[in-house]
């Protein structure tokens, strides 16, 4: 109510108060909802998304299996959590960590039935000829007393580390910005009054004549000022008290500047469009492309290596065996509008499973729906420009 002002000419008075640092607990509400935010997002795409197991079956095709593996994957990793919370979970970690380690309960990582486990600590030794060993993992609050090695676990790394780097710099950047504005605002919207003394010499006095300080009789006049009931405040013959005004009363624009400012800036650090973030993008936008290229595409990525590499041997992943997030089902598709695309494909040889998978639909058991048909009468080019007579 009463602050420290500097009168800067006849006509200006600066609040001196309103530039000092009083808490950063507006600004970190702000930077953190802007940043979970942006893990939220691109945690959201791959979690929604399929993990497909692709083995090798007894025809020796590498076709797309439903195992216990993919079930673990993508429905129950274990017995509380379901397939997309655990994801979720997992990749937001990854995101404001750095890692993520997942923990699997068998000895063999690639067992029948492994459930997993997302680690809430741990220590990692330090070892760099020979897999390293996890040590004090702690899982929901209960401490595993087992020591896992490389085979029972999956370290996830974000190689992204930019990220942490750039949102401690942009922290320490805006703190002062913001947390001035909303001090600016605050004070400028709240009524002011200044007292003077007119130089006098006197003592002040409560109601039962106990004489009190200058300090102690300004609070009396605050809250008095402050209080919802009405009445008349007395004040010395030696002293005046007079409203003031330091400015025009802002409004929440200036906040809104800043607000917008730290998405922009947020939304660059995790390489996220800006008009997705905020939700404004339009149907001839490319924007949604590139923030599935440039955002997702590179954590989805992580996990498709991790997966394999622990889950599929040297020679299985050789020969085209392969664990991979689906990134099809990122971008949502509207059936009728890419139909006349679809029936291209399909004169291009494309069966109607593989159609079918890049929509999203579930694949047919019939032999029809694996049919590979090309409608078109293409021919390779001999040299000289003269076609061949094959048809294909």
């Amino acid at each position: 109510m009463f602050n420290w002002l500097h009168k800067k000419n006849d006509t200006t008075i600066v609040d001196l108060s309103a530039l000092v640092m009083e808490s950063k607990a507006n600004y970190l509400f702000i930077c953190e909802l802007a940043i979970d935010k942006a893990i939220e997002m691109i945690a959201k795409m791959i979690a929604k998304s399929e993990i497909k197991v692709y083995r090798l079956n007894e025809d020796d095709r590498i076709v797309e299996t439903k195992n216990d593996l993919y079930y673990r994957l993508n429905v129950r990793p274990n017995d509380n959590q379901t397939g997309t919370d655990f994801w979720k979970k997992a990749i937001k970690k990854l995101l404001k960590e750095g890692e993520s380690l997942i923990i699997a309960d068998t000895f063999s990582f690639g067992g029948n039935d492994a459930k997993l486990y997302i680690a809430d600590s741990f220590t990692e030794s330090d070892e760099v000829l020979y897999q390293r060993k996890y040590t004090n993992v702690i899982i929901d609050n209960y401490l595993m007393r087992k020591t896992f090695n490389g085979d029972h676990v999956l370290h996830l790394k974000n190689r992204n580390r930019k990220i942490v780097a750039c949102m401690n710099q942009f922290n320490k950047a805006y703190g002062d910005l913001l947390t001035t504005a909303f001090r600016s605002y605050k004070m400028s919207n709240v009524s002011k009054y200044k007292m003077d003394t007119n130089g006098g010499s006197f003592q002040l006095k409560t109601k039962e004549g106990k004489v009190i300080t200058a300090n102690e009789y300004t609070k009396q006049i605050a809250d008095r000022i402050a209080s919802e009931e009405l009445e008349v405040i007395f004040s010395p013959q030696q002293m005046q008290m007079d409203r003031i005004d330091t400015g025009n009363p802002k409004s929440t624009t200036d906040l809104q500047t800043i607000t917008s400012h730290i998405f922009e800036m947020v939304a660059f650090v995790f390489d996220i469009p800006i008009d997705v973030f905020m939700g404004k993008t339009t149907e001839k936008s490319n924007a949604m492309n590139d923030f599935i290229t440039f955002a997702v595409s590179d954590i989805a990525e992580i996990i498709n290596d991790s997966l394999n590499a622990k889950w599929v041997s040297r020679d299985e992943y050789l020969r085209g065996e392969k664990i991979e997030i689906d990134q099809s089902s990122f971008k949502h598709v509207d059936i009728l509008d890419v139909a006349t695309n679809l029936d291209k494909l399909y004169s291009n040889g494309f069966s109607h499973n593989d159609l079918r998978s890049f929509v999203g639909l579930p694949r047919l058991d019939e032999d029809w729906a694996d049919e590979h048909n090309v409608t078109k009468n293409y021919a390779p080019i001999k040299k000289g420009g003269e076609s061949d007579e094959e048809i294909l």
